[in-house]
């Protein structure tokens, strides 16, 4: 356990692709998760992850995307919720379930971390999906 002082910790979302609809053109939906902050920029997200859409199959065989926005959104809201109850009160945070992630854009971490080559190699990488 780690007791981290000085921490914002709020709701993030990313997108990602759900599949491929029927005419092949992918599905982006949401994901929400936590995000703890530190002052200089440094961020990590805790490891449960909230999808906002299912996928089903028709009888032919195509994907259905049935949204569950606000499902996913209200469990990520108690579990941040949780979390700040917990700091509040003078908790820790189990490293186990928290995952170092990008740092805010041009925080002193960012700057600090070479985080800008990193950014890059995404970018090619998102690119090539």
């Amino acid at each position: 356990m780690t007791n981290f002082k000085n921490l914002e910790v709020e709701i993030s979302s990313d997108v990602y692709c759900a599949g491929k609809t029927e005419d092949g053109y992918p599905y982006t939906a949401e994901v929400f998760y936590v995000v703890a902050v530190f002052p200089n920029g440094r961020r990590i997200a805790h490891s449960s992850t909230f999808r906002s859409c299912e996928v089903e199959q028709n009888e032919e065989g195509y994907n259905i995307f049935i949204s569950i926005k606000d499902e996913a959104f209200s469990k990520v809201e108690r579990l941040c919720s949780r979390i700040q109850k917990c700091l509040v009160n003078g908790g820790k945070l189990d490293m186990t379930y928290w995952d170092e992630i990008n740092p805010v854009y041009g925080s002193d971490y960012y700057i600090n971390s070479g985080e800008e080559e990193n950014v890059m190699a995404l970018e090619k990488m998102w690119d090539e999906c």
